[in-house]
């Protein structure tokens, strides 16, 4: 549960995102958060996203204070990785209140390590990637009151990935999926995808050259 309430703020946006499948609502106070949290939801490595995890006291000039992280990013067992505390910052506001934010950034750090944990800063440049692009494209294909395709063309898909290994989208629709338009076939791959059945290199432009296979 988040130690600290979200509301509005100075940058004027402020919601709540899905987090990994089944994971509910994560609460953002910037489009940087925002995009934070997508991209998490496409990392099958991810278990959880908790937004304002812990209240973390520090001291600056004898002045005891308090601060509250953006995020802790906990993983699945077969990921073997740490849990990650981390705060979103836009490169500019790093560089305009480095001297204000210094002492916050490096009490997180510390209570980190205390833990055993991870601790990060992401900015746009770590966060506004190709997998993002990915994501936001997928997203629109995950919606769970929208079915693409048929049951049997999806069984079809993966019952080929299982039998015959990783294959791109065009031998897919070429193979498995000749029966449907690729109106058709293209967004029920997308789906797949968006939904964790079928797995593709998100860190690279989806294409019908993308390579697809099974969850391990």
């Amino acid at each position: 549960m988040p130690v600290r309430k979200v509301g509005p703020t100075r940058r004027s946006v402020s919601g709540y995102r899905r987090a990994p499948v089944g994971r509910g609502l994560v609460e953002f106070e910037s489009t940087l958060e925002r995009d934070f949290i997508v991209r998490c939801r496409f990392d099958r490595a991810v278990e959880t996203v908790e937004a304002q995890p812990v209240r973390i006291a520090y001291t600056v000039d004898g002045s005891r204070r308090t601060r509250v992280p953006d995020f802790l990013v906990t993983y699945s067992a077969a990921a073997r990785k740490p849990p990650l505390l981390c705060d979103i910052k836009y490169r500019a506001e790093l560089r305009g209140d480095w001297l204000l934010l210094k002492p916050k950034l490096e009490a997180a750090y510390r209570y980190a390590l205390a833990r055993g944990w991870r601790y990060r800063i992401f900015t746009e440049r770590q966060i506004r990637t190709q997998l993002l692009v990915n994501a936001r494209f997928l997203l629109r294909f995950d919606n769970p009151h929208v079915e693409y395709g048929d049951e049997q063309s999806r069984a079809l898909v993966i019952q080929s990935l299982d039998k015959h290994g990783p294959q791109s989208v065009a031998q897919l629709t070429a193979d498995r999926l000749q029966h449907l338009p690729s109106e058709a076939a293209l967004p029920l791959l997308w789906a797949l995808i968006a939904r964790g059945a079928v797995l593709a290199d998100l860190n690279a432009p989806l294409t019908r050259e993308s390579t697809l296979w099974l969850p391990t």
